[in-house]
């Protein structure tokens, strides 16, 4: 039978040897490490639109467009109660023809309804940037203008991809009710030799040939505000010195424009 001194002695020097090899309690002491990432931020630009409701159908209340006889309520041919031209039975027409703006019903939603004019179109009356330099980097097509453009506007590689002969043209990217002076285009990427640059101060009007990152005096400025414009050549994909991984690629991945 072992003797129970024994058997608590051996506990005692096992505890002892483990306190050995970790050390005492005091001298145990946790780390902690802080992690610190920066995050770049980037004011976007700001665009403002505005829309007229204006038009000749009856505005309820209004001195030119809510006068019965003058104002029409959906088409011209449509009804107007107690109105001489538009409120005699058997000229006008009642019913389904009616598609102007109705308070209550399906069609009294501001915005989707036809409250005076019936196209409404908005129009860009402002487009801000910071410190007077619009930015593009490719992860949205805001201001693309797609119905001339026919190089890639990639944005999921975050950039523009060109092959011969294409070209990009841009909406509006700054307009705030002045007529600009100057203009420079920056443009970052691969094989941009035989890229043609325009720029535009009167909304696309006239464009007139610039150079990557040299300023330019415009000849034709109006408050219309500027676009730009680039043209590929022909070879455009044989330009050397060849760039890897991208190859003969030629692509633009970064544009700043500034102006004033």
């Amino acid at each position: 039978m072992t003797d129970v001194g024994e058997t608590m002695g051996g506990m005692s020097q096992q505890q002892q040897q483990t306190a050995d090899e970790v050390g005492p309690e005091e001298r145990i002491t946790p780390i902690f490490k802080i992690l610190r990432e920066t995050i770049k931020l980037r004011e976007k630009s700001t665009i403002i639109k505005k829309r007229s409701l204006a038009g000749d159908n009856a505005i309820y209340g209004h001195e030119t467009y809510g006068v019965y006889g003058t104002g029409k309520y959906g088409r011209t041919s449509g009804m107007i109660w107690g109105s001489t031209p538009y409120g005699e039975w058997g000229d006008a027409l009642w019913g389904a023809i009616q598609e102007g703006f109705k308070l209550g019903g399906a069609a009294g939603v501001l915005g989707t309804a036809k409250l005076g004019a019936r196209d409404i179109e908005w129009s860009i009356a402002r487009v801000l940037n910071p410190n007077g330099e619009y930015i593009e980097t490719f992860r949205a097509d805001t201001f693309e203008d797609e119905d001339n453009t026919t190089a890639d506007w990639d944005t999921s590689g975050f950039k523009i991809n060109f092959t011969d002969g294409q070209e990009v043209q841009s909406d509006i990217v700054a307009k705030n009710n002045e007529a600009y002076s100057t203009g420079k285009i920056t443009l970052i990427g691969t094989n941009l030799t035989n890229l043609t640059l325009y720029l535009s101060a009167n909304g696309g009007g006239d464009f007139e040939a610039v150079t990557n990152n040299v300023s330019h005096t415009f000849s034709n400025s109006e408050t219309s505000g500027i676009k730009f414009k680039m043209v590929a050549g022909s070879d455009i994909n044989s330009t050397f010195p060849l760039t890897f991984p991208t190859g003969f690629g030629c692509a633009v991945t970064d544009i700043k424009l500034g102006y004033n």
